[in-house]
């Protein structure tokens, strides 16, 4: 800018009407004109009478509650408790240069205010956004100037026509102005305004530069190929050229954004790619490319309409391949929906079978088709939507045949352009058995009553498996063991144990209403059976045994056989008719009852010469008496210190409720006791037995039929001892003395106590005869009459009861004499 020439602007200004000086109610403060730079914020002022609903309009229009989301830049400020309204504009933009009213509602009306312009202004050197064509009015200000300076406008090289200038009063200010109209030539010249007078050697300049905007093409979609495959990977590619600024590509699926798709933005060509895997729901959906640009109007779009191919999600076959032979079954056989729709078709076994109905598959169906039948429904050609594809039906009689059993059934559902599936049933021809038959012993063969055998019954083929089932003269027998089966065999076994009734008898193997033929079984019933009375027999009764033999014919002989005698034919009995044919005979045994034959087996055998069998059965006597009790050999010899058991030994029918045991006619109690207890077998234990428990004890028993007793002697050994045996003895030559042993133990029988003389080298010598026993002593003294020298030295006193170990003991025997009146000792 020169020197003393001011400052000049650039000023985008519209002029709004003018108004009333002062605010109409309801208002207390009215909008008023106001300008703001471009990027800067701005606020228009409305104040009302508190209680009153205030809105603004721009341009005639409503705002609406601010912010919006087509104002998200307006929102209001103020207390609105004082009635302040004020509408508060961010970061202004050529949009916004307009005419602003606030509106208040009172009663029933609206009231406006006044019309306030807000003007754009644009500082040196800013950008000038504008739309090709669009009009603008171009004002330049000089201030502080004199002589009043010349302007001149300028849009790049070429200066403006139709320029008008005024003078104001002051310090001669100037203002230029001009109409200028937009168009894309413009983008990137400079607006420049000089301004010169006779004060300054070079013109004062400012400058603005035009943003020219263009709006892009509208945009293509290329990559679409003839024919679209569910799952198969779509590229789509948006093309726009042009534009300024340059558009931003935006995809959507009827009307919903898809993410994903990126943009690049080259040479003037703005491009998006999309990758996109449709799915059989996105048959007839609309792919929208939409070019997004700020500029008025927004953008253009381009779209395609998806035609998918894809085979049905779901195929379903309802109905049962169950079928009895020569009967009917129906199957269904329903699709999902597809694009084309398949065609259905039945094979079985390897051949195709007509359908009895096709047809679309109804919209209550496509419903039952799981998930995606679900998604799907609704949107199919004939069923109410807009896509080509449909679900498809188809119905089957099926006729049974036993040799398509077990083969497979297959609906096959193939979608031209796509490819097959198809679903199967196994087919169950259900039909009685090819075969039945018996495996049995021959016809000739016999089985004596209680042989065992068995019957054995197939059925060949058949389904479900036959159920197999024996029978006896018509009667089922439920106690066979179950059947089994072995490929297409079903076996069932009948085990038996002959009986008199199965002679003859019709064994029958029955599946269903399939029966074989019978089986009769011949039977040697011949059996034998012994009774006895009195049923419980004692010692002293009269018994009667009684041996029946048949059904048998002829009648056998009947014999009987007992341990230690000659056979017995008996009493014969007179025969009686039997149940199966034959007769019943018996024979009749009688005895004494006595204890000798307690346990006896006795049997009774029949002989059929005429069949050559022979058939015997055996009773074994029992004998109700008291016990008999044993307690083993008395006495029973122990040693002191060691454990006695004294036996026990009882025989009794019915068994001994109870044996008990005493001692010189003392119960003994061994529970609780330390020494003393009873053996599972009754027999009584005593520990570390003393001499104290030598003594007779008793056993005594009982039953029902009554009570018995036994004696045993506990003896308790204890070995020999010495209790006295004087040493030395000193007996004067041709004196009398006594060498004296006194012993004790258990037992200690005459004869336990000896005496032997000790020689030089203390072996045994035989005693002298002038030292005797004495007798009728404790059995260990020795009498010595007319003492002699030679008699004098040791002497063993040995004692041997039988108990080990024996007792000894040494005395010395010393004979003294005078001599010279001195004692001498030999």
């Amino acid at each position: 800018m020169g020197e003393g020439l001011g400052w000049a602007v650039l000023t985008l200004l519209v002029i709004g009407g003018k108004g009333s000086s002062l605010p109409a109610p309801p208002f207390l403060e009215e909008p008023t004109n106001g300008s703001a730079a471009l990027g800067q914020g701005a606020e228009l002022r409305c104040r009302a009478r508190v209680g009153v609903a205030v809105q603004w309009a721009r341009g005639g229009l409503l705002l609406g509650v601010t912010p919006t989301r087509a104002h998200p830049r307006y929102r209001l400020v103020g207390d609105p408790r004082k009635g302040e309204h004020h509408l508060r504009i961010d970061h202004v933009t050529l949009e916004d240069d307009d005419v602003f009213q606030c509106q208040a509602g009172e009663g029933n009306g609206t009231r406006a205010s006044r019309p306030a312009q807000l003007s754009l202004e644009l500082l040196e050197g800013a950008e000038l956004p504008l739309m090709g064509g669009a009009e603008v009015q171009v004002r330049c200000h000089a201030h502080d100037a004199r002589p009043a300076p010349h302007l001149e406008l300028r849009l790049g090289e070429q200066p403006l026509p139709d320029v008008s200038s005024r003078v104001f009063e002051g310090s001669h200010p100037k203002l230029s102005s001009s109409e200028v109209t937009a168009s894309p030539s413009h983008h990137g010249l400079s607006l420049l305004c000089s301004a010169s007078n006779l004060a300054g050697p070079a013109p004062a300049e400012a400058e603005l530069h035009l943003d020219i905007a263009v709006p892009p093409s509208a945009p293509s979609i290329e990559g679409l190929p003839p024919l679209v495959r569910a799952g198969v990977e779509l590229q789509l590619l948006c093309v726009s050229r042009g534009g300024r600024p340059a558009p931003s590509l935006h995809w959507d699926k009827d009307g919903h954004a898809l993410q994903g798709a990126w943009s690049e933005d080259a040479g003037g060509v703005t491009r998006t790619r999309l990758v996109f895997s449709p799915a059989p729901e996105d048959d007839g959906a609309t792919l929208r490319c939409r070019a997004v640009t700020s500029l008025p109007g927004g953008g253009a779009s381009a779209s395609v309409k998806l035609r998918v191919l894809y085979g049905p999600s779901e195929l379903t076959l309802q109905g049962s391949g169950a079928v009895a032979e020569d009967g009917e079954a129906a199957l269904s056989c329903t699709s999902a929906p597809s694009n084309p729709p398949v065609r259905l078709r039945w094979w079985l076994g390897g051949r195709e079978l007509q359908a009895s109905h096709e047809g679309p598959a109804p919209v209550s169906e496509l419903g039952k088709l799981g998930e995606t039948g679900r998604a799907l429904e609704g949107d199919w050609d004939g069923l109410g939507g807009t896509g080509r594809g449909g679900g498809a039906v188809s119905n089957l009689t099926l006729r049974g045949r036993v040799q398509d059993h077990g083969a497979p059934l297959v609906c096959e559902a193939e979608t031209p352009g796509v490819g097959t599936r198809s679903v199967t049933v196994t087919v169950s021809v259900s039909h009685p058995p090819q075969a039945l038959w018996v495996e049995a012993p021959p016809p000739n063969a016999t089985f004596r009553v209680g042989e065992g055998l068995q019957l054995l019954c197939h059925a060949r083929g058949g389904h479900p498996a036959p159920k197999l089932t024996w029978t006896k003269d018509g009667r089922p027998l439920p106690d066979a063991p179950p059947q089994s089966r072995s490929g297409h065999v079903t076996s069932r076994a009948l085990p038996l144990r002959a009986t008199p009734s199965d002679n003859s008898a019709p064994y029958r193997c029955e599946a269903g209403p399939a029966r074989s033929a019978p089986v009769r079984l011949r039977v040697l019933s011949q059996s034998v059976s012994i009774s006895v009375s009195p049923r419980e027999p004692r010692p002293g009764h009269a018994l009667s045994l009684t041996c029946r033999a048949g059904p048998a014919h002829p009648g056998p002989e009947l014999t009987w056989i007992r341990p230690g005698h000659a056979p017995d034919p008996g009493l014969p009995l007179p025969p009686s008719p039997a149940p199966y044919g034959g007769v019943t005979v018996g024979s009749r045994l009688l005895l004494q009852g006595a204890l000798s034959l307690q346990d006896q087996p006795i049997t009774c055998r029949a002989w059929s010469a005429r069949l050559g069998v022979a058939v015997s059965s055996a009773h074994t006597l029992r004998m109700r008496h008291v016990p008999l009790v044993s307690a083993g050999p008395s006495p029973v010899l122990v040693l002191e210190g060691s454990e006695a058991v004294l036996g026990l030994s009882v025989r009794a029918h019915p068994p001994p409720e109870s044996c008990t045991w005493s001692v010189r006619g003392r119960g003994i109690s061994p529970e609780g006791s330390p020494r003393f207890r009873v053996s599972p077998g009754g027999a009584l234990v005593i520990a570390n037995v003393t001499r104290g428990d030598s003594a007779p004890y008793r056993v005594w028993c009982h039953n029902a039929e009554g009570g018995a007793g036994d004696d045993v002697t506990l003896l308790v050994q204890v070995p020999p001892s010495i209790v006295r045996a004087p040493d030395p003895v000193v007996v004067a030559e041709g004196g009398e003395g006594q060498l004296q042993c006194e012993a004790e133990g258990s037992p200690l029988p005459p004869g336990s106590v000896r005496w032997e003389r000790l020689g030089d080298s203390g072996s045994p010598l035989a005693l002298p005869p002038e030292l005797q026993p004495l007798p009728g002593g404790p059995g260990g003294s020795l009498r010595v009459s007319g003492a002699r020298r030679h008699l004098g030295g040791p002497y063993e006193c040995r004692v041997e009861s039988g108990v080990p170990p024996p007792a000894r003991a040494i005395v010395r025997l010393v004979v003294t004499c005078e001599r010279l009146g001195e004692g001498i000792t030999g």
